[in-house]
């Protein structure tokens, strides 16, 4: 279905003239939602889904179109239940079966694989009951974005099958398994796998959001054109956020699976932490507070590390990872490496909330353990933006204990 003409009468939007291109992008990611909606796999739908934006020249710039006149759309029950829609369709399972995501496989994905170790991590943050917390489940929460949730239903999705589920993920499993390159980056790897599927996801929804009538009726009746062209927008930086996460699965195969070693990754053992998650960190900020160029351009992959939590040699460990060739992320990981453990326990936590889209939080730690500060630096730090973060002026989160930080080596 081809969404109504937006016919709003004469009205006009000031957008910088450099950028005018995102006007033209308009009815071309109207016509791509049209194509890719009807695709029940999100992987396959996603991958179409940035085939057509090549095939239909979307401009460069990355942008959310925002106006006075937006404050009706953003309160309007409708509109949220859309954008409701589109945060739960993450967590949900593909209404097709999945293929097993190792290499060769060609077995079927259960619908419940982990990614964070389920004995492990997620073990040592549920309470007596086996509850945790998730952030960031749904937007406009009325509960201040926190959801209750049993650990074993923690960062599961279709990823693997039965078969490879016990053999390939054994040995990093292992209570007293090494921090060592080939379990760290097998651990990544998986983590990858259940960020790519959530972008696969996310765009999956968007293209149904994009190609259907209602937000276009609510955004009419309010008189605001500018929700309608925004929700496009989403749509296009959300099947850039999914290239992104491609290019990561792949490079972490290669890692993992081929001959190729092309990372640089590091890990920070704690003697506290309450939190774990995993994900993709855009870094387009470095520490001097220089600009990336490729920022705001959806032709080019930003600097990122990536990152995932797991609880090995008694401790629990945030493992970074970037390219080699990304140089621009491996002077930012060098620059973390080279904090003091202080600064570490204060900077850590605020770039990882930051810079995932959930965290899974010790229910017990939240309820009875941290202070007015704490609840403060925890949920103004699922806000932020990433410059923001660079100086941590707010010091450490009770609770998160830094020992030590090393490079991984084989």
């Amino acid at each position: 279905m081809i969404p109504p003409t937006l016919d709003y009468g004469h009205i006009d939007i000031n957008v910088r003239a450099d950028r005018k291109d995102l006007f033209r992008d308009f009815k071309p990611l109207m016509g791509l939602s049209n194509e890719v909606e009807d695709i029940l796999d999100p992987y396959k739908a996603a991958s179409e889904a940035a085939k057509l934006a090549r095939r239909y020249k979307i401009g460069r710039h990355l942008a959310e179109l925002q106006a006075d006149v937006q404050e009706r759309t953003l309160k309007d029950k409708r509109f949220l239940g859309l954008e409701q829609k589109i945060a739960i369709s993450v967590e949900k399972p593909a209404p097709v079966d999945l293929p097993c995501c190792t290499p060769d496989c060609h077995g079927v994905a259960v619908r419940n694989s982990h990614a964070l170790q389920k004995n492990g991590i997620l073990a040592t943050l549920a309470d007596e009951n086996g509850r945790i917390l998730q952030t960031k489940i749904t937007p406009f929460s009325s509960s201040g974005g926190m959801k209750e949730l049993g650990a074993r239903y923690a960062s599961v999705f279709p990823g693997y099958c039965k078969d490879c589920e016990q053999s390939v993920f054994h040995r990093a499993e292992l209570r007293n398994a090494e921090v060592n390159m080939e379990n760290v980056a097998l651990l990544l790897w998986r983590a990858l796998c259940f960020i790519r599927y959530r972008r696969a996801q996310e765009v999956k929804a968007r293209a149904m959001m994009v190609s259907k009538p209602e937000m276009y009726n609510i955004s009419k009746e309010n008189e605001d054109p500018f929700t309608a062209f925004a929700s496009a927008f989403n749509l296009k930086t959300s099947i850039h956020s999914y290239k992104m996460s491609e290019r990561w699965v792949n490079s972490l195969g290669n890692q993992v699976w081929g001959p190729k070693n092309e990372l640089a990754i590091a890990s920070i053992e704690f003697k506290k932490l309450p939190f774990a998650g995993c994900g993709v960190i855009p870094i387009p900020v470095d520490f001097d507070r220089n600009t990336h160029p490729s920022v705001g351009n959806f032709h080019s992959i930003l600097p990122s590390l990536v990152f995932t939590t797991m609880h090995q040699e008694g401790r629990p460990h945030i493992i970074l990872a970037c390219r080699r060739a990304d140089r621009w992320s491996q002077i930012f990981l060098k620059r973390i490496l080279r904090m003091d453990s202080h600064l570490l326990a204060a900077y850590i936590p605020q770039i990882l909330l930051g810079g995932s889209d959930t965290i899974f939080l010790s229910k017990h730690y939240w309820d009875h353990e941290t202070t007015e500060r704490d609840r403060c630096i925890l949920l103004h730090s699922q806000l932020m933006k990433f410059p923001q973060m660079v100086f941590p002026f707010w010091g450490a989160p009770d609770g998160v204990s830094v020992l030590r930080a090393c490079r991984v080596t084989a």
